[in-house]
């Protein structure tokens, strides 16, 4: 059913439109958003997927970090930055500051 929803959406195929969530006509009860849900693993990709972007850009500041999430990863990292993992991600920023300044 996840892979159904993505797959409507468009979530997956960069070429094509993507469509809101919330213009998703839905029957027999479906949660959309529950099944959109990230997983324990899919929280980790992400985490480490910002951590990559971190180092190849140089980032040094979180604000820098939220101002691309929320302008070009709305949906995934935004998200995360918001709810859960600021705090690891923060910490990583700050260490890799730190570094640099020695």
């Amino acid at each position: 059913m996840k892979g159904l929803v993505r797959y409507m959406l468009h979530m997956d195929d960069p070429n094509k439109f993507k469509y809101q969530k919330e213009d998703m006509i839905v029957y027999g009860g479906v949660d959309v958003d529950e099944l959109l849900k990230k997983t324990t693993t899919d929280r980790y990709k992400l985490i480490k997927e910002m951590i990559e972007f971190i180092d190849e850009q140089g980032i040094v500041e979180f604000k820098s970090l939220m101002d691309y999430a929320m302008k070009f990863k709305f949906d995934d990292w935004f998200p995360l930055l918001c709810d859960n993992s600021a705090y690891v991600i923060q910490e990583y920023i700050k260490s890799n500051r730190y570094k640099s300044d020695r």
